[in-house]
């Protein structure tokens, strides 16, 4: 259904492009090829859940494409984003569009049959529901791949904040919510784990009881239905290595 033929090498750079670049040292480090994938893929899983009014291939096809412009760019946290300065928020905003320019005059017109710079605009600007929805999944990804290292005992954290950044993932999806309040039309809800209210976590208390993952554990349920349910898509569509397999080790 989704072409992405015309898009290989946009892809394969995107394997080549680290999460969490600003952090020393991830177990299960992935890239933003992965990233993609999975948001793309949770967008699927709630689509029934999803009002009419949203396009969901549109969405599905900007989760697909939404950090493209990280190929020339890198990888830039959202903790660097949060503590920019105006000044600063405006030559990343520069930078953001000339990788537009760059990714237009390097690829085809067009994707999914969908205009390709209108794509990059899109998710750039940040106007349409279908990128706020986009953008929601997005952070629960992040929120996932940090409690998967926290439950593998991992602190994960970040030098220049000695925190793992759980914690801002914990306040930044209600903040979203809050941001684009028609999302509120449907989440919280209890009808998809995805879409329910995040419970309140003791996260020091899960990283002192957290082990290596195994093939057993990660089936286990932690009682947070987002990060459960993202492990059962992660193993079923991409594989069970990606939650298991060592990528990093400390000295």
């Amino acid at each position: 259904m989704f072409d992405f033929s015309g898009f290989r090498e946009e892809c394969e750079r995107l394997e080549a492009v680290i999460r969490f670049g600003e952090i020393s040292f991830m177990r299960y480090r992935t890239n933003l090829l992965v990233h993609h994938y999975r948001v793309a893929l949770m967008i699927a899983d709630i689509a029934e859940y999803i009002p009419d009014d949203y396009d969901l291939d549109l969405t599905i096809t900007f989760a697909l494409i939404h950090d493209f412009v990280e190929n020339i760019t890198g990888d830039v946290s959202l903790r660097e984003k949060l503590l920019m300065s105006e000044d600063e928020k405006r030559r990343h905003d520069e930078r953001e569009i000339e990788a537009i320019d760059i990714l237009v005059s390097r690829n085809q017109t067009h994707i999914n049959g969908y205009c390709f710079r209108d794509l990059l605009m899109a998710v750039y600007k940040k106007k349409l529901p279908e990128t706020h929805l986009g953008s929601y999944a997005d952070k629960i990804d992040a929120l996932c791949e940090s409690l998967h290292e926290n439950f593998a005992g991992n602190p994960f954290v970040n030098p220049n904040e000695g925190r793992t950044p759980t914690l801002p993932y914990l306040k930044i999806i209600p903040d979203l919510l809050k941001t684009y309040p028609h999302l509120a039309d449907f989440i919280p809800s209890d009808k998809h784990p995805l879409l329910a209210p995040i419970p309140n976590l003791d996260v020091e208390r899960i990283i002192v009881n957290g082990q290596p993952h195994t093939e057993e554990s990660i089936w286990m349920p932690t009682g947070i239905p987002q990060y459960d349910r993202w492990k059962e898509l992660t193993a079923t569509h991409l594989g069970v290595d990606y939650l298991i397999k060592q990528k990093e080790f400390l000295p």
